[in-house]
């Protein structure tokens, strides 16, 4: 029913006010032929957001399109956890590994209007795709998007540090694509959705990254899939010094987000008899 009503409104180019206050009203030949085209692709399991082009993100419309991931409201629990985590002093420079749609780093740069960020993603349709929400969106002036493996995140620190690294990485298990919807498998990109190690192989590989590119006290937050909190925070305690690590839960309860905080840079001490030490 959300999906009919969702193809409905682009068929008739009206919003849902408009559909409940006409919903009497017989279609025309011309929007019954619309209509029906816009049905018969998504009983072949082409997903809504691609058939209309665009999809809602932490109250923004994004622009969709195939194989870039579509964003997803679970990921909203990620955007929280970073402004929870900052408060009312937000991060300087911003790093999103595999960046997709730019969802997660465009909601954050909107929130925090002082912040620059970087988007990083194999796919160039992704990059495309970000680079286009983010003016769209308002935030272009303040978001770039590069095309890269993650292993080449290292050759980025050269442009500065950078104070929040976030992630939406793939973490489904391969053992679990045939129990996926035929609409996520057959039309998004399975790089943006398998991973190996049952999963979890990309936290090693974004955490790799990110220690190269974080600042001292910065913060790195990944979203995860069910059942992973105690494999990624193990893997961030092997990857990360003395780090700290929390888990948020979404709205239905479910571990959603993990948290990594980075120790403090040490700060200099002035002894008595002219020595430095840091503590």
């Amino acid at each position: 029913m959300l999906d009919a009503r969702v193809l409905m409104k682009h068929a008739l180019s009206c919003d849902d006010a408009a559909l409940i206050a006409d919903e009497r009203r017989l279609l025309s030949d011309t929007e019954a032929e619309q209509f029906a085209g816009l049905l018969f692709r998504r009983l072949n399991n082409e997903p809504a957001a691609y058939i209309v082009g665009e999809r809602e993100f932490w109250g923004m419309a994004f622009k969709t399109r195939a194989p870039v991931l579509i964003p997803r409201p679970d990921t909203e629990t990620l955007v929280e956890c970073a402004l929870s985590a900052y408060g009312s002093t937000p991060p300087r420079r911003i790093l999103d590994l595999g960046s997709g749609s730019g969802a997660i780093l465009i909601a954050l740069l909107h929130e925090w209007p002082t912040a620059r960020g970087v988007g990083v993603d194999l796919s160039p349709e992704a990059i495309s795709l970000a680079a286009e929400n983010a003016t769209r969106l308002g935030v272009g002036d303040r978001a770039s998007f590069v095309q890269a493996n993650w292993n080449d995140v290292a050759d980025m620190k050269k442009t500065g540090v950078f104070d929040l690294v976030v992630s939406n990485p793939p973490y489904i298990s391969y053992a679990d694509m045939e129990s996926l919807p035929r609409d996520v498998r057959e039309y998004e990109d399975p790089r943006a959705l398998f991973a190996d190690e049952n999963g979890v192989a990309t936290y090693r590989e974004g955490f790799n990254a990110a220690l190269s590119s974080l600042s001292p006290g910065g913060r790195v937050i990944v979203e995860i899939g069910a059942g992973q909190a105690d494999s990624v925070r193990r893997i961030a305690s092997e990857t990360f010094a003395n780090c700290e690590s929390r888990v948020r839960k979404d709205l239905s309860g479910r571990p959603r987000a993990v948290r990594i905080d980075m120790p403090p840079a040490k700060k200099p001490l002035q002894c008595p008899n002219g020595a430095v030490s840091f503590r």
